[in-house]
């Protein structure tokens, strides 16, 4: 069981979204920014871009309740949908300030699904999204964007036994 017993979808929300956002390979944090740069092939998204990514699109507060992001504007350039991989590090932010933008997007996150009510839940968020997204419920979005973190974590996990890394510790 999770942290806190789920009693409403508010509960079931942070739970989904909490559990997928602890996946990220914490281990990325001490690679050089020669690893970072790896992509499982050619063509395809580096350690640096994927965890951008995941950092930009993680901050989901807007859909819940309409709470101002926390992720930088300068990210939606780098890291928002469409973005190509850079071919080199030095035009993204430290991976480490990257995953300090994480953890506050997610913080930012589970605050607002927490204000969300459980009518609110089953009703499409507010927010202007693209034609797929609006007609789902806020709790079909939340479970949506955990998805799309474990898609990514996905790949980074690939990339990292590429490099012949762990993904964490105890695997």
């Amino acid at each position: 069981m999770g942290q806190e017993p789920i009693n409403s979808l508010a509960d079931a929300a942070v739970a989904v979204y909490r559990q997928a956002a602890t996946w990220l390979p914490q281990t990325v944090k001490d690679l050089t920014d020669e690893e970072l740069l790896t992509r499982s092939s050619e063509g395809r998204s580096h350690l640096y871009w994927i965890a951008g990514h995941m950092t930009h699109s993680a901050d989901i507060a807007n859909l819940m309740n309409g709470s101002k992001s926390v992720i930088p504007d300068s990210y939606d350039g780098m890291f928002g949908m469409g973005t190509e991989p850079a071919a080199t590090a030095g035009v993204y932010p430290k991976i480490g300030e990257i995953f300090d933008v994480f953890q506050k997007a997610v913080d930012n996150s589970i605050a607002a699904m927490k204000t969300v009510s459980d009518a609110d839940y089953n009703k499409p968020s507010d927010a202007a999204l693209p034609e797929f997204m609006a007609r789902m419920s806020r709790f079909e979005l939340v479970c949506g964007f955990a998805t799309h973190i474990g898609y990514h974590i996905g790949q980074m996990v690939t990339i990292l036994r590429k490099l012949d890394k762990k993904p964490w510790p105890d695997m």
